[in-house]
């Protein structure tokens, strides 16, 4: 199922292309709360797991359609599934399945992206697997005491552990930072009490020295 990030890209690109050319094509659902009705069928949103991960649809970073009126079909070989307005739909006769699905770890392909800011080398991907362990610390870090916050200049470099499903529809993404030597999980909160120059520093937590390890062999 590791067929490389480059091949599943490409796929998305395919694919968000289509739906870009498709504006104006697609006939507007009916909405209700958290349910649709979509060509004589009805669909119920997907719930994303609740975890530290932060979950997509898997097109949304690589094209900006969240501006595109209407509702279009999403490619997906397992359900019939829809997108509207940033939000996926699945069939509702089959949206238990398909939660249950995306919120299996073992239906994603995993991979570590290694963020470059210098033109003469372009960041890159590469899988990467954690153990039970690592997970379960990562699962649990956004729990832990905040008392390291550091300015984004700080840091050494960035990247993302992201997870993408199967069905290559779901991505889930954990946003990351080198900072002496360790790698930390970015919070996304900021410590306001320290503002300078109208910026904020960001709470970060170690992640695991096991998984860190794994990430400096990849730089």
């Amino acid at each position: 199922m590791k067929e490389g990030i480059n091949k599943r890209l490409v796929g998305v690109f395919m694919l968000m292309l289509t739906l870009v050319l498709l504006t104006g094509c697609g006939i507007k659902a009916q909405t209700s709360g958290d349910a649709i009705q979509y060509e004589g069928k009805e669909y119920a949103a997907i719930e994303y797991p609740a975890n530290v991960f932060r979950y997509a649809y898997n097109g949304n970073s690589h094209y900006d359609i969240e501006e595109v009126e209407g509702i279009y079909p999403i490619d997906s070989p397992n359900w019939d599934m829809v997108w509207d307005d940033g939000t996926l739909y699945c069939d509702k006769k089959y949206a238990a399945k398909a939660n249950a699905f995306y919120a299996d770890d073992e239906n994603y392909v995993w991979y570590l992206l290694i963020d470059y800011d210098v033109e003469d080398k372009e960041g890159y991907s590469v899988d990467i697997e954690l153990t039970a362990d690592e997970l379960e610390y990562v699962y649990n870090i956004e729990n832990k005491e905040k008392n390291l916050a550091v300015f984004f200049d700080e840091l050494d470099k960035t990247a993302s552990i992201f997870k993408i499903s199967n069905d290559g529809v779901v991505r889930g993404t954990l946003l990351i930072g080198k900072y002496k030597r360790e790698w930390y999980w970015r919070s996304g909160i900021m410590d306001e009490s320290r503002e300078s120059d109208g910026t904020c520093p960001e709470y970060i937590q170690p992640l695991p020295e096991s998984l860190s390890d794994k990430i400096c062999l990849e730089e």
